[in-house]
């Protein structure tokens, strides 16, 4: 007798299983996974098939019968069966989808289960995991060890599961090189560990998510970000796209209280944009922009809380994400937090020049002091959308325009040049520009410096 109670569920070895592209070079590879009737009573399952029918790039062979589509398979109480699954796919040469995709489902007392399968799709580098991080609940997590590589243009890179550059070690990325990271994916620079990502004018390189259709290419939250602990003082993003992640750079040392340790980012050139949360999160770091442009994020801009040693020049953070309810404004400065009415705080020093903060909510800056520690910050010649009830202070305030139409070309396209009559021409301070040689070229490298009067943000007219 079978049961028909459709509490009683099946459990699978795995939920997911990926064709490691070392083997589908060859055109073909074969993967197992486990299906366990953990239950008292015998099981009848009405249906095991593909989802992609007989067009799947997938075989599957079921307690020993193979087929698309098998039916009336027995599983008794406490036994098992075994699923081998075949990808015949030869990415070699191919420019078509990054993965292929489908499931091996399974139909059981009203219920329906699937098991995810992901095969390389693409002629590309595919980086899975080859460590494994022991966890203080003693628990496992895998992840790919990055010591000493440098990654070049040609084929991309299709990063699966999580990078970690670990400890005293270095991963450089040349100019031209794109990176896709699958779903959840992130790369950690641990402790100790250095990032240098090198694009060049006209030569950028791109970190992206995996989803590669036209229609559905940029849409926000396809993978993590760049997660930086304390690293060292080398660290660099130079003529970079970091696009449709959760947050592009997050900067979180180890140790919040130790502001001895190194731990120094500098972006040049970056855009950050479509993430789901921010495009910069930094405690008690030290990072230095020039030429950034974040935009068109879901929570928030650039929040740099708990302290830290900050330097924006040439800046555009500008945030007219299209949803509702954004909680953070394009740009957020603390030095600390309450908890359990006790006051953290370290020391803070911002500095921000020639750049604009605005989008579409009515306040797009907060400035949060708690005490318990030096706060100094200033803005000068920089642009800003304002609650009309703030008056800022003007030593700290020098030189603003605030609460007026800047004229960009298309927002909602994440196009910020800008057009005729923005009050941005020509509004920027010429000797912060020229003290500054990474300044002295514009985002996409014309030279502000030619007219005598550097426009504010990270485009020059």
């Amino acid at each position: 007798m079978f049961s028909s109670d459709a509490s009683l569920k099946l459990k699978y070895s795995r939920q997911q299983v990926f064709f490691d592209s070392t083997f589908t070079q060859i055109g073909t590879s074969t993967e197992v996974f486990m299906v366990r009737n953990a239950t008292k009573e015998n099981l009848l399952l009405d249906k095991v098939y593909m989802a992609g029918g007989t067009a799947s790039k997938f075989r599957m062979v079921v307690d020993g019968e193979a087929g698309s589509m098998l039916e009336d398979i027995e599983i008794a109480a406490g036994d098992s069966i075994y699923v081998f699954v075949e990808a015949t796919i030869d990415p070699s040469g191919s420019t078509g989808s990054l993965f292929q995709t489908d499931s091996v489902m399974f139909s059981y007392n009203g219920n329906l289960d699937g098991v995810s399968l992901v095969a390389a799709g693409n002629d590309a580098i595919y980086l899975y995991p080859n460590d494994t991080l022991n966890l203080s609940n003693g628990g496992k997590f895998p992840y790919r060890r990055v010591c000493n590589e440098t990654w070049v243009p040609g084929k991309p890179y299709v990063v699966v599961g999580r990078v970690i550059v670990d400890s005293d070690c270095k991963l450089t990325i040349a100019a031209g090189t794109r990176v896709h990271f699958f779903k959840n994916a992130d790369m950690w620079i641990y402790e100790d560990g250095t990032l240098q990502i090198l694009g060049e004018q006209n030569n950028e390189v791109v970190l992206s998510g995996t989803n590669q259709m036209l229609s559905t290419s940029e849409i926000p939250g396809q993978w993590g970000g760049l997660v930086f602990f304390n690293g060292k003082t080398d660290n660099i993003i130079r003529h970079t796209k970091i696009k449709n992640g959760t947050i592009g750079v997050n900067m979180q040392p180890l140790n919040f209280y130790d502001v001895s340790s190194p731990r120094k980012v500098t972006l040049e050139n970056v855009i950050i944009e479509n993430m789901t949360s921010l495009g910069i999160y930094a405690q008690s770091f030290n990072l230095e922009a020039t030429n950034l442009r974040v935009s068109n994020c879901g929570q928030g801009g650039v929040a740099c809380t708990f302290g830290g040693d900050y330097l924006f020049t040439h800046c555009s953070l500008v945030n007219f994400w299209p949803g509702t309810g954004r909680p953070n404004p394009s740009l957020l400065i603390g030095d600390g937090f309450k908890r359990n009415d006790s006051t953290f705080a370290n020391n803070l020093k911002f500095r921000m020049y020639n750049s604009v903060v605005t989008g579409n909510q009515l306040n797009e800056l907060v400035v949060d002091s708690l005490g318990g520690g030096t706060f100094d910050y200033l803005f000068e010649n920089c642009a800003f959308t304002l609650d009309n009830k703030y008056v800022p202070p003007t030593n700290r305030f020098i030189n603003i325009i605030k609460n007026v139409d800047y004229k960009f070309t298309a927002t909602g396209w994440n196009d910020y040049h800008l057009l005729d009559g923005s009050p941005l021409i020509n509004a920027g301070n010429y000797q912060r520009t020229q003290a500054s040689p990474k300044a002295w070229f514009d985002l996409e490298g014309k030279n502000r410096l030619a007219d005598g009067s550097p426009d504010i943000g990270a485009l020059e007219k």
